[in-house]
């Protein structure tokens, strides 16, 4: 089982304007993990930026200036996938792992159909990589802990991570770095899906 564990920070909410300037993860192969990312990318349109992602990550245009061009990243990326993939094996994926992590899906997807523009044939297929499909399994506490809300009636004010996390003792210095978050995740699933979590 190959399980691709990760988070995104972004100039804002909407794929097809925003983009995604942080990109970090872990790789576990049949519950042991081999490898972990953390990228950054230099948003192209600096105009598009919503101002209230910037005060939520806690950066400010000049700084994502500085970052590296979007296409290091997504080289380096591509790379770490091929790795632990074959991508011309239909059966051979990465199961997503995140928190709510369908967010973080619409931008990874995006992120690859970018790299596509221009070409005459596509070459970057998200789908080779990926078990992406709304109906393929995956991890995510998220959906779990909103049905748990309902049902005990927990005193969470929200289901923000960083809330949910103070709820369950888990540790979050650092909320909106990509790196923090997923790795906060990880341990929030181990807490709440106990013995069914597939992950070391």
């Amino acid at each position: 089982m190959k399980v691709f564990a990760f988070d995104v920070e972004t100039t804002g909410t909407e794929p097809l304007k925003h983009e995604i300037v942080q990109l970090a993860g872990k790789i576990f192969i049949n519950g042991n993990e081999k490898e972990d990312i953390n990228l950054l990318f230099r948003p192209e349109n600096i105009y598009a930026i919503d101002q209230k992602a910037l005060e939520i990550i806690g950066k400010t245009e000049d700084e994502l200036k500085q970052y590296p061009h979007k296409s290091n990243g997504f080289k380096k990326l591509i790379e770490v996938l091929d790795r632990y993939v074959d991508k011309y094996n239909p059966d051979d994926k990465f199961y997503f792992c995140g928190y709510n992590v369908s967010f973080d899906i619409l931008f990874l997807r995006d992120l690859f159909e970018t790299f596509n523009i221009g070409l005459k044939k596509k070459k970057y297929y998200f789908g080779s990589y990926f078990w992406w499909y709304n109906t393929d399994p995956r991890i995510d506490p998220f959906s779990f802990l909103q049905m748990y809300k309902i049902k005990y009636d927990i005193p969470i004010k929200n289901l923000k991570l960083s809330s949910v996390c103070k709820h369950f003792g888990v540790r979050l210095d650092n909320a909106h770095d990509a790196l923090a978050d997923i790795e906060a995740t990880l341990e929030l699933s181990r807490k709440v899906f106990k013995a069914m979590l597939p992950l070391n």
